[in-house]
């Protein structure tokens, strides 16, 4: 098989030559017979109006001329970019100087020929592909969403904006104000009616600067800031809810203006060529310290140091978040000091035991330092208002192991967490108290085809006498659990 196939290639290479020896040989013959013949058939090959011709620009086969040095190469054109790619931050450094490469140093804007694939001029009710993007249109390839670099070839912007609008008609267990007045006076001395509406409605707007190809590599450095306009509405029945002042009436509306994300990232190390790193972030962000948000989920001040390693196999965070206070109707952050701070180490694992399970181990520690805060509708928060309400600080340690994935074909999201410390002085208990909490999650499901089953477990300690020194009742840091049902779970809201 091997001396056949290096005949045939053999084979190819000489009529390749004897081709091109063939061309030859009919030009010059040509080239000799219109120089003979008596009425020239045109101009010569070198003549002005050939050497000073105006380059094509029409794409066309390169000429057999093509090396000839007194001829203008074939100028082929550019298609434009999908997408809306806006102006490129690429001045060109080189010119074409032949017919066969054009070049392109701008290659995240290198185009494809227009092409209407269905010949109805693109109509917005379907989707075809090569089509032309608008600069409002975040459904196409654009630069305001990232697609194409802003400044230079590494440097990107992506514009996010978010219209999140809930509205809520609920039912709750509401209490009434025997003590002052009612605005039903044939309720219940302690229920009253449970009828309540929300409306909250954030206009989100983020720009986020990254400068590095992220999809290939981390970024070697990060901007972001992320503003939120909020505008609330709370209608109850009962009159010292929206506020102590029963003067206030049952409603309540509140607009408001917050600076969630600020920060920068920058990365500190390569620590590999397999794209392992370390890097650093600074300033107001995002972070969830498990799978589900059981412990510690926040937008809050932060410094954080994360990377990864093994081949990306294995991640780690290093956290200290010096909390902010919250806005009381929204949520929001303040720029005003919580007295709390917390500090976070994880450590994640993929593929621990069983490929597409992921394990993680984890530490925290909350310091609650004693404060005095009345919220923006008049109640006192801090202390709480039960029992011995008088500052005091509360130091817990959380060590936990979570997990998330599937085992074979169970999938399994899992977490334990048991807290130890001390509060110095307990509102209820009215004396020091030793913290010794626990807490268990676990969710299993299956999904033998287009059905999924799915349970969901939860316990946590509580506390049968509430006047010892032992306090074994579990709670969180900032929790914002994404557990049997979420967000929209009644439990959970």
């Amino acid at each position: 098989m091997q001396p056949q196939v290096g005949t045939t290639r053999r084979t190819r290479i000489t009529s390749s030559r004897l081709l091109r020896a063939l061309a030859g040989m009919v030009f010059l013959l040509s080239a000799a017979s219109m120089a003979e013949s008596q009425e020239p058939l045109g101009p010569p090959i070198l003549s002005p109006e050939a050497l000073n011709r105006v380059p094509q620009d029409f794409a066309g086969l390169p000429s057999i001329l093509d090396d000839d040095p007194f001829f203008s190469p074939l100028l082929w054109p550019v298609d434009p970019p999908q997408g809306y790619t806006g102006p490129s931050g690429i001045l060109p450094r080189e010119m074409q100087q032949d017919s066969h490469f054009v070049p392109m140093e701008d290659r995240w804007r290198m185009g494809f020929p227009e092409w209407d694939r269905y010949g109805n001029d693109h109509p917005l009710d379907q989707d075809n592909p090569f089509q032309p993007g608008d600069i409002l249109n975040p459904y196409r390839q654009n630069v305001l969403k990232g697609d194409y670099p802003i400044l230079g070839q590494h440097t990107f912007l992506t514009v996010t904006a978010i219209e999140d609008l809930l509205l809520e008609a609920r039912q709750v267990p509401t209490p009434t104000t025997p003590f002052e007045s009612t605005g039903d006076p044939n309720s219940e001395e302690f229920f009253g009616d449970p009828d309540q509406f929300l409306l909250a409605n954030n206009m989100v707007l983020s720009f986020d600067l990254i400068h590095g190809d992220s999809v290939f590599k981390p970024a070697n450095w990060r901007l972001r800031v992320t503003q939120i306009f909020n505008v609330n509405h709370l209608v109850v029945d009962e009159l010292g809810i929206v506020n102590p002042n029963v003067r206030r009436g049952t409603a309540r509306t509140r607009a408001d203006y917050a600076l969630e994300e600020w920060f920068f990232e920058t990365k500190l190390a390569d620590t590999s060529p397999d794209y392992e790193f370390v890097s650093a972030r600074a300033g107001s962000q995002f972070f969830n310290s498990d799978f589900r948000g059981f412990i510690f989920s926040d937008t809050n001040r932060m410094v954080r140091v994360f990377g990864n390693r093994n081949v990306n196999r294995d991640q780690y965070n290093l956290i200290f978040a010096d909390q902010t206070e919250k806005n009381t109707n929204n949520f929001l952050n303040t720029f005003e000091d919580r007295h709390q701070n917390t500090f976070i180490a994880n450590y994640y694992r993929q593929d621990f035991i069983w490929p597409g399970y992921v394990a993680q181990v984890s530490y925290h520690f909350n310091r609650d330092r004693p404060s005095f805060k009345f919220d923006d509708n008049d109640f006192l928060v801090r202390p709480a208002p039960i029992g011995v309400f008088a500052k005091h600080n509360v130091n817990a340690h959380y060590m936990g192991f979570a997990g998330d994935g599937h085992i074979n074909n169970i999938n399994i999201s899992h977490a334990f967490y048991w807290v130890l410390g001390k509060d110095d002085l307990n509102g209820i208990a009215g004396q020091e108290q030793n913290i010794n909490a626990q807490m268990f999650a676990l969710e299993l499901s299956y999904s033998p085809d287009w059905l999924r089953f799915r349970s969901s477990y939860f316990y946590a300690s509580g506390d049968s006498d509430v006047f010892d020194k032992n306090a074994t009742g579990f709670d969180t840091i900032f929790d914002n659990p994404q557990f049997a049902g979420g967000q929209f779970s009644y439990w959970q809201r």
